[in-house]
């Protein structure tokens, strides 16, 4: 099957099911010898899963270093607690948090892991990178702080369905007022600074508009910031404002469909993501290094 441009990644994994570890998609990873980029599609830090269970999934990802995996999540407070509990395991041999993820894959595998499997891998995992989702200001607000104090080797936030604006450079705590960035400077929370940004349309059954120009708005905060970026689509409904003024002087603004303008005919892709039928500047589909 061709691979999907709009598509980042190579491979999806999906290791657990209604809560519970599938032993059997928790091994797919041992299986692919080539390396792949794989997204998994589970927010394994939304609740349900138990501690031992997102130690096991992590302990795939340090047996497999061939492979880079990007994990992403809605739920980044509980994220962050997990690696703070992770650090507490009693082992002093080799590195602990690796040692629990190995331990905790090796109770649950079929083909079990020997605890040699993690000497010698550093913590954070080197191949693992750790993002949140971010659909308006307010949610980066509120997730991108917690991510950049999440221990990891490469973070990115992705923002699809884009719903909003996003200043990723200024992020405020509404109860401190404090503001930081995730661009990188001397306002950067604890030094870290973003390495991706995926941004999308809304791609929904019931899809809101997407406005284009918050897609531009981030890309160029990227681009200053020499971040890459990947547009995986426009989405359903992309849009851009125009302002128009009425007969009886008032002005509002309308929005102007942005597919299918030229042809006058649908989009190729209902979702938007035929990059071909997009503005020339919003052609951007970079990976990271």
């Amino acid at each position: 099957m061709p691979a999907d441009p709009s598509n980042p990644f190579t491979l999806d994994w999906a290791p657990a099911r209604s809560g519970k570890l599938d032993l059997e998609k928790l091994q797919q990873p041992k299986k692919h010898e080539a390396p792949e980029r794989i997204h998994l599609l589970q927010d394994v830090f939304d609740g349900r899963l138990t501690h031992e269970d997102i130690a096991a999934i992590f302990g795939v990802m340090a047996a497999t270093p061939r492979h880079t995996y990007f994990v992403c999540t809605r739920h980044p407070h509980l994220m962050r607690r997990w690696f703070d509990e992770i650090k507490d395991n009693p082992h002093k041999v080799g590195n602990p948090e690796v040692r629990t993820c190995v331990q905790s894959a090796a109770c649950v595998m079929v083909r079990n892991f020997s605890e040699s499997d993690a000497a010698g891998i550093p913590w954070p995992l080197q191949n693992v990178w750790i993002g949140v989702i971010a659909e308006n200001q307010r949610q980066a607000n509120e997730r991108v702080p917690d991510l950049m104090l999440t221990p990891a080797r490469r973070r990115f936030v992705r923002c699809e369905p884009l719903r909003d604006a996003i200043d990723l450079s200024h992020l405020e705590n509404v109860l401190s007022k404090d503001v930081w960035t995730a661009l990188g400077g001397q306002d950067s929370l604890a030094g870290a600074v973003l390495d991706w940004v995926i941004i999308g349309g809304d791609c929904g059954l019931i899809p809101h508009p997407t406005d284009i120009g918050h897609m531009r708005g981030i890309v160029a905060q990227c681009r200053t910031a020499k971040i890459p970026v990947f547009i995986t689509a426009l989405g359903v409904n992309p849009v851009r404002p125009r302002s128009v003024i009425l007969g009886n002087g008032v002005g509002v603004v309308d929005r102007i469909p942005v597919l299918g303008q030229r042809t006058g005919k649908p989009p190729v892709d209902p979702r938007g993501a035929n990059i071909l039928e997009w503005p020339s500047d919003l052609r951007i589909r970079q990976l990271p290094k």
